[in-house]
């Protein structure tokens, strides 16, 4: 059990007037710190019993981990999100010494700082371009909304922007100001907001960003402006789900 699809709404009220504002307008509230509920029962022998409970105490030293999850019955992909266990009650059994068998319930709780789960396999776009701007229509997948990375490869070009369109208004834009070289390669990481130039930061003042978020794709179709440059354009992002 996960609480990945609550949010944290809040309203404004005033005086002498019917009901209230959003504080967050017609956006989605932030969701709060994720947390992930798991209830097994372990039937194993005395000696297996003891080194299962042992394990299942040692999830707390291990900092964050990958939690995976199998949808169950629908066939579904593997998801993950990035967890730390909070949590593991035990309910220590008392007598019945000698048996062969034992069962033992456990209740785990994990916290996820980014409360969402993740698709176990990436998609990827690549997009070569020959000096005129382009578009390309990605897919995010999911029920929430992806984060790209771009990995630019430049035969020639500066200035460029990349932009996320709904109609022809700009919902998202990055861009990177200068003149390129050949041979050189830009890493935008819209995850990790990290910007790299042949390997070096190039996060400063010739980076650019319309929103604080910098760049996402929504779960249905998104429609991606690639200013003029020649070379390629490689787009990999995991489908969310809440």
């Amino acid at each position: 059990m996960d609480n990945f699809a609550a949010t944290t709404p809040q309203t404004i009220s005033f005086p002498g007037v019917d009901g209230g504002v959003s504080a967050y307008g017609d956006k989605r509230p932030p969701s709060p710190v994720g947390q992930v509920q798991v209830s097994l029962w372990i039937h194993a022998t005395p000696s297996t019993m003891v080194a299962a409970l042992d394990a299942i105490r040692g999830l707390s030293a291990v900092g964050y981990q990958s939690l995976v999850m199998q949808p169950s019955g629908y066939g579904t992909a593997r998801r993950y999100c990035n967890a730390v266990l909070r949590e593991a009650s035990i309910r220590q059994s008392v007598g019945g010494s000698g048996l062969s068998q034992y069962n033992q319930e456990v209740d785990l709780t994990f916290i996820v700082p980014r409360p969402y789960w993740i698709d176990n396999t990436a998609s990827q776009n690549v997009k070569t371009m020959s000096g005129s701007q382009a578009t390309v229509t990605l897919t995010g997948g999911g029920n929430y909304y992806a984060v790209p990375k771009f990995t630019i490869g430049i035969t020639s070009g500066s200035d460029l922007v990349i932009e996320r369109l709904s109609g022809s208004n700009v919902i998202d834009k990055i861009a990177v100001d200068g003149t390129f070289s050949s041979g050189d390669s830009l890493v935008i990481d819209c995850e990790s907001y990290a910007v790299t130039l042949n390997g070096d930061n190039a996060y400063d003042d010739d980076f650019s960003f319309l929103e604080p978020r910098w760049l996402i794709l929504d779960s249905g179709s998104n429609s991606l402006r690639i200013s003029a440059f020649t070379g390629q354009v490689t787009t990999d992002w995991r489908a969310r789900w809440l």
